[in-house]
């Protein structure tokens, strides 16, 4: 065991153990002159600001050398001659590598035998890292904010778009093709199908985007996204896109593909401060470390400043940025990289400072088999499922639920519609000859769909369900799907989607009851 010595055995020596304080400290500790002179700095100082001795920093100017504003200087000066101190001042540094430092000063003035001030000393904390993590936690916590306003908004919108959409297609059914009012009915068909989109395209950028992967051709993605591409890259930014005629399709998840075009143009974007040019080019493509696979190349490419090796080693980490701090969040790169990977694709990055940056993405070619993104519509389809089952269907939206009870009918189902959930369980309840399916909204004013699934399950045994909504968040739609009878219809959809999958989850045999 140590010996414990007593506070009598230590040499207590004033100068030696202030001296002692001042090096040892981890906090930065100056003391300077009223002209703006560094007398002395203890290592701490002398690392913080990146300088290789304190006989180095000696010779600085501090208003001009280590305020990044040297009109800070000239504000806290006047501080320190008003009240003779300052305490807890947060302010900007520049390092000798030219770096920012966000720091927290406290000091005091040093007074002559007469009370003038003949200079200051002081201490600065470094609080730069833990700024840059309360700008993420907000940034975050923004993009959560963003995200909610769009479920919202995209809940309601998405109701609004499913009738316009949905009896726009009735209508063209029963309109012969040489009518007159054809014409403007398929540009009211053709609008919604736009809103949709554009309501998609809303989400993503929130990242609360249903995950929907589908056949999908590159092609007409870079097309389509050239417009909202060139009003993010402003005018001093060329675009140019080169496309591959023969390119085979991808399987994929449109939004996500999407995200992935935008946030490589906005990084793109951010390294042509004086302009440049954005190259956006698509192929049929091989790697060598995997030659027998065929994949598909989307090419991403600028002529701006391009980014040291260093740099290149971290781009796809999270929050690492070389930007400024507040920029931006640093997790542009690390969601393509972890998209890219979920297709099980590859990124290789091309890039040397000076010389601009090219992002090739490789994704595998998607399987012969895999659906196409584009469904037919309800009137060029051939054969439209029908059938004769009992559909319970419960939606508080007045327009979507005569909509949806139309559709089905028409197709020979027996419905029963309810605004809510009381109401549905009152209209079960009359039911003696059984209830085949459940369509229900997840979100209603007096229950969620789930909780009603789950006592209508308890009733009627070989209960189908099929849940729909508005909102766009993919947990949803993984939690319902978790329940083995469950299905998930996102709004907005079409009267031959609704039918396919009503049919489809009548007649899956392999599904047990589990509500």
């Amino acid at each position: 065991m140590p010996e414990v010595r007593g506070p009598k055995e230590i040499s207590l020596t004033p100068e030696n153990e202030y001296r002692r304080l001042f090096e040892d400290s981890r906090d930065a500790i100056y003391i300077g002159t009223t002209a703006g002179r560094i007398l002395d700095i203890n290592p701490a100082g002398v690392r913080l600001f990146c300088y290789g001795s304190k006989e180095e920093m000696l010779s600085l100017d501090i208003a001009t050398d280590l305020y990044w504003n040297p009109e800070d200087r000239k504000a806290a000066h006047i501080a320190f001659m008003s009240q003779g101190f300052i305490e807890d001042l947060e302010i900007e540094l520049r390092t000798k590598t030219g770096q920012r430092l966000r720091v927290r000063e406290t000091a005091s003035a040093i007074l002559g035998s007469s009370g003038e001030i003949l200079g200051f000393r002081g201490i600065l904390r470094d609080i730069t890292e833990q700024r840059r993590l309360e700008e993420q936690l907000r940034q975050s916590q923004k993009m959560e904010a963003i995200g909610r306003l769009a479920e919202g908004v995209a809940h309601d919108f998405n109701n609004l778009l499913t009738a316009i959409n949905g009896y726009s297609e009735l209508i063209l059914v029963q309109i012969d093709e040489d009518s007159p009012l054809r014409t403007g009915v398929s540009e009211i068909r053709r609008a919604g199908k736009r809103a949709a989109e554009l309501t998609r395209r809303l989400l993503t950028l929130s990242r609360h985007q249903a995950f929907s992967p589908r056949r999908l051709d590159l092609n007409r993605i870079v097309t389509e996204m050239e417009r909202l591409l060139r009003r993010v890259l402003g005018e001093n930014v060329i675009l140019r896109t080169t496309v591959d005629p023969d390119l085979h399709p991808v399987f994929a998840d449109q939004g996500q593909i999407e995200q992935i075009i935008l946030n490589l143009a906005i990084n793109a974007r951010d390294s042509l401060d004086h302009g440049g040019q954005l190259n956006l080019t698509t192929t049929n493509a091989t790697r060598s470390s995997n030659p027998d696979m065929r994949f598909v190349q989307l090419t991403v490419s600028d002529t701006g400043k391009g980014m040291p090796e260093e740099a290149r080693s971290h781009i796809f980490e999270p929050f690492f940025t070389t930007k400024d701090q507040g920029h931006n969040t640093g997790l542009g790169l690390a969601i393509v990289y972890s998209i890219v990977q979920q297709y099980g694709g590859h990124i290789e990055v091309e890039s040397n400072a000076g010389a601009g940056t090219s992002f090739n993405l490789f994704f595998p070619q998607a399987d012969p088999l895999a659906t196409d993104s584009e469904p037919t519509t309800f009137r060029q389809s051939p054969s439209i499922p029908r059938g004769t089952e009992t559909i319970l269907l419960v939606e508080d939206d007045d327009s979507v639920r005569e909509l949806v009870g139309r559709i089905l009918k028409l197709q020979g189902y027996r419905v029963l519609a309810a605004q809510n959930a009381r109401t549905a369980l009152e209209l079960s309840g009359e039911l003696n000859d059984g209830l085949d399916l459940l369509l229900t909204d997840v979100v209603m004013p007096d229950t969620c769909g789930p909780a009603l699934a789950e006592k209508l399950g308890k009733r009627f045994r070989n209960l189908r369900v099929l849940f729909m909504s508005g909102y766009a968040d993919s947990n949803d739609g993984v939690r319902l799907l978790s329940q083995q009878r469950a299905a998930f219809l996102q709004k907005p959809f079409s009267p031959e989607v609704l039918a396919h999958k009503v049919r489809e989850l009548l007649d899956d045999e392999v599904r047990q009851p589990s509500l």
